[in-house]
This record gives structure tokens, C-alpha cells and sequence, in this order.
């Protein structure tokens, strides 16, 4: 029997199951595993927590929360609302140049990363990028960017520009200082490029938190699960509920083309192209998201008896 067979048979039989749950039950690689599930939606649909269902039988969003631990509470919408502002503030709009006469402030990988990248951060072009953050000594640090957006527009002098937006960006995370020593991709949720929603989205100022809150609802960032997805289950749900953006490569972390490379990519949407890119960060802030998150998991009993209770 082959994979995909027994894939269909163990999740019709045990529905409710994440893509590693089911790779490690049937000994086959995450990624197939994922992009098998992907081939089968008209059998079987995603919910919020990446579990996976028989179509007709998905729960209802009120039992979906209620299984995933998703907090309601005041204090947990209040940091969700915080979280996003840090988010915004911490990161906001990442965007450089896709094509240019000079360095580029990215490097294309063949590869969607997990876990420790030391290799991939020995390759040419990744190491550029590590030579200019630590000639840099600020507040530059390196991003995964996974998939991508090319947005084009019209100079004055009428020549089209491009530039590269990351949808999904993780820290990379080094062991020492200055980006040196071995270093890892964050194992936390990823962080959502603002001016990509800003674009699709039509939100303005005034409501770009609240449309940042929503798609991070609908991406289960919100919760309790220890289990934090990977950056391509991750984007592959993004590209699930939002088939309505323009996507002009199908996004499959297991596929990745190569041609044309990034810098030739002419029309304007998001691209199956995982990137590293350099960015700014304000370190300090880590901390806080933290603390805020875990504060957003307490259920109210938890908290009453203290200040936070007077909310």
C-alpha cells in the first residue's frame, strides 16, 4: 500500500491529527506528509490548530477553540493586541530591493530551513549577508522570509522598480554575540510582514492591527498548543485562506523553483521563494512578546485575585 493510501486510511480512521503526528505514525518525511495532505482537499480540511479532518466532519469554529485552548479572555485579547503592536512596531514594513546594481540585502535558498541553518549560512551568499550585519555592528539583524512578495511600481523617470517583501518572517537566532557562533532558525511563530497586508488587505493605519489580529486567528497564532507549526505549515495555511491574494507560484515548502531567479521575477504577487534578508530589530522587546503571550494563555480564575483581574 502506498503513502498516500495509508495517509487516507489513518486520518478517515483517527481524524484530528497534525502533519507530524501522522508522518511519525506512518515513518515518512513531514514534508510529504504535508504536501500529500495538500493534494487531498477535497477529502480532508485544515482547521486552525493544523489538525486535519475528514471534510464533512471539521469541527465547528466554537469546538475548534474550545479543543486548541484558545483563550478568550479580556487579558488575552489585550495582549493579543499588544503583540500585535509589537510586532508592527518591532518589525513594521520589511521591504528591499529584488533587483539592484549593488549587494542585495537577500539571499535565495533552495531550501525552507528548519531548526539549525550553520550550513546554509556557509554558502556564498548567506555569508555575505552574515560579513555585512557584523561589519554593521547595529541593529541589523537576519531574517528567514518565506514565501515572497515582488511588488513593482513606476518611477518618475518611468522605469519599473521592484521590491522584495517577505510575507512570514523568524529571527534567525546566533549563540553569541554579533551573529556569530552556531546559529538556528526561531522556534516561535513567525512574524507577519505588515506592508504585505497593508497591499491585499486595503487596510489602513486606523485598522491594520485589527486586520493583523484576524489573519493571525485564522493562522492559530493565538493558541494555547505548545506545538508551534513550522514556517512551511505555516505557509501553506496562509496560502489555503487566502487564495483570493495573488499568488503566482503554488506554495510548497517541499518544491521550491529556482528559475527564473528572484531578481528576473517580473509580475507583481507572491512567489514560492524562501529568502534570508536583513532587517532591523529592537532586541528589547523580546522579552515583553514573551511574557505577553504567556500571560495570554491564562484563563480568567487564574488571574482574578490579582491586579490584572481589575481590568
Amino acid at each position: 500500500m502506498d503513502l498516500e493510501q495509508r495517509l487516507v486510511n489513518e486520518l478517515t480512521n483517527n481524524p484530528g491529527q497534525k502533519a507530524a503526528q501522522l508522518a511519525n505514525k506512518l515513518d515518512a518525511p513531514r514534508q510529504e506528509v504535508n504536501r500529500l495532505l495538500n493534494q487531498l482537499g477535497h477529502q480532508f480540511q485544515q482547521d486552525s490548530a493544523y489538525k486535519w479532518w475528514p471534510i464533512d466532519n471539521v469541527p465547528n469554529k466554537n469546538t475548534e477553540a474550545s479543543s486548541t485552548g484558545l483563550s478568550k479572555t479580556p487579558l488575552a485579547r489585550l495582549c493579543r493586541y499588544y503583540l500585535a503592536c509589537l510586532g508592527q512596531d518591532d518589525v513594521g514594513e520589511i521591504s528591499t530591493w529584488a533587483r539592484s546594481q549593488y549587494d542585495y540585502d537577500y539571499a535565495a535558498l533552495k531550501i525552507v530551513p528548519i531548526g539549525g541553518i550553520d550550513n546554509l549560512l556557509q554558502e556564498p551568499d548567506p555569508g555575505r549577508l552574515i560579513s555585512a550585519i557584523q561589519r554593521d555592528r547595529g541593529s541589523k539583524v537576519l531574517y528567514l522570509g518565506y514565501p515572497i512578495c515582488i511588488n513593482r511600481f513606476i518611477s518618475k523617470k518611468g522605469e519599473p522598480i521592484y521590491r522584495l517583501e517577505p510575507v512570514l518572517l523568524l529571527p534567525i537566532e546566533f549563540e553569541h554575540p554579533n551573529h556569530r557562533g552556531s546559529a538556528s532558525v526561531s522556534s516561535d511563530y513567525p512574524l507577519i510582514n505588515t506592508a504585505v497586508i497593508k497591499r491585499f488587505s486595503n487596510a489602513d493605519n486606523d485598522t491594520l492591527m485589527y486586520e493583523l489580529l484576524q489573519l493571525e486567528d485564522e493562522l492559530g497564532f493565538s493558541s494555547t498548543d505548545v506545538e508551534v507549526p513550522e514556517l512551511d505549515e505555516v505557509a501553506q495555511r496562509l496560502f489555503t485562506i487566502r487564495s483570493d491574494w495573488p499568488w503566482q507560484e503554488v506554495c510548497n515548502g517541499v518544491a521550491l523553483p529556482d528559475t527564473p531567479p528572484i531578481h528576473e521575477l517580473d509580475e507583481p504577487g507572491i512567489y514560492n521563494r524562501v529568502v534570508l534578508v536583513i532587517a532591523e530589530r529592537k532586541p528589547y522587546t523580546q522579552g515583553l512578546e514573551h511574557e505577553l503571550r504567556e500571560l495570554g494563555k491564562l484563563e480568567e480564575p487564574d488571574y482574578t485575585h490579582t491586579i490584572l483581574g481589575k481590568l
